[in-house]
């Protein structure tokens, strides 16, 4: 039997005890603390249950996610409105998602959800289908899978992102496997590389994939000749935008996936532009298990 624990539906099988429902943001508004794994599994099986899924996330009205913020800040004790904008973003993206779900594993296999998700309604089934086959959404889906499949880059963080990551197992098995590591000061290079860890079956010790082992000598390398440089200290860019390209407009590598790298806090960028960091900076020690 799997160890991995409850989700969804079964994870809220039974009655938590009322300091459970304590959640906690980090500066960029992202769900962090002991009760972050909960959270986010209860959030998700909401926006399943509250959402209809014959609609397109985008035409939901602005009540709706007014209502499940209200419901989420009440039950999870949450004093402050700050994160609602981040958890607005998360709920659109989990939305969406659920319905590329159920076209992946239903529709395309000829199959129906409701006796694994038996809080959906049947009466729309036929209507979601006949837009979801639709040559136009065909060649866009088509489109789209070309897209990720070439996305050589994507992060293995889990449900709860890179606040989630087990940083504290997966970087000291890194560092032992990858003697180059111990020489990398960027936080970010190493955030990232974290994030691209798999476990290997037969030692049961993280590694790097394949694809992210030419990228950590590129980091290496590039780190290297930007000390020399000296175009490390002066904060236009770190190694990881050099390497990779710049951020894009709605995510912020190894901060998340729906935060656009203008609205990140204590990160790299700040108001649009890069902030400028000291040696101080760029020297930081990264502890890992720290987010």
């Amino acid at each position: 039997m799997s160890k991995r624990g409850k989700r969804g539906v079964a994870c809220f099988s039974k009655k938590y005890r009322d300091e459970d429902y304590n959640i906690e943001y980090d500066q960029n508004n992202l769900p962090v603390g002991p009760n972050k794994h909960k959270f986010v599994s209860w959030f998700g099986l909401k926006c399943k249950q509250m959402f209809p899924y014959h609609i397109k996330t985008m035409d939901f009205e602005q009540y709706m996610w007014d209502e499940l913020w209200l419901e989420t800040k009440e039950l999870w004790k949450i004093q402050s409105n700050a994160p609602k904008d981040t958890m607005e973003r998360k709920a659109k993206k989990l939305c969406t998602n659920f319905r590329s779900r159920l076209v992946t594993h239903y529709i395309n296999l000829g199959k129906t959800p409701f006796s694994d998700y038996k809080y959906l309604d049947p009466a729309h089934w036929k209507e979601f289908c006949k837009e979801k086959t639709k040559k136009e959404f065909l060649d866009k889906s088509k489109k789209a899978r070309a897209s990720a499949k070439a996305n050589k880059n994507v992060p293995r963080v889990g449900r709860s992102g890179y606040t989630g990551m087990k940083s504290d197992i997966i970087w000291p098995q890194l560092l032992a496997k990858y003697s180059c590591l111990k020489n990398l000061r960027s936080l970010r290079s190493k955030k990232w590389l974290t994030s691209r860890a798999i476990k290997n079956k037969e030692t049961n010790k993280y590694e790097l994939e394949p694809d992210a082992l030419l990228t950590l000598n590129l980091l290496v390398d590039t780190e290297k000749k930007m000390i020399e440089d000296k175009s490390y200290f002066k904060g236009k860019e770190d190694p990881l935008v050099r390497v990779l390209g710049r951020e894009h407009g709605g995510r912020s590598r190894t901060v998340s996936g729906i935060i656009g790298f203008t609205k990140v806090h204590g990160g790299l960028y700040e108001g649009g532009t890069q902030r400028v960091r000291s040696d101080v900076n760029h020297e930081q020690v990264w502890v890992p298990g720290g987010t």
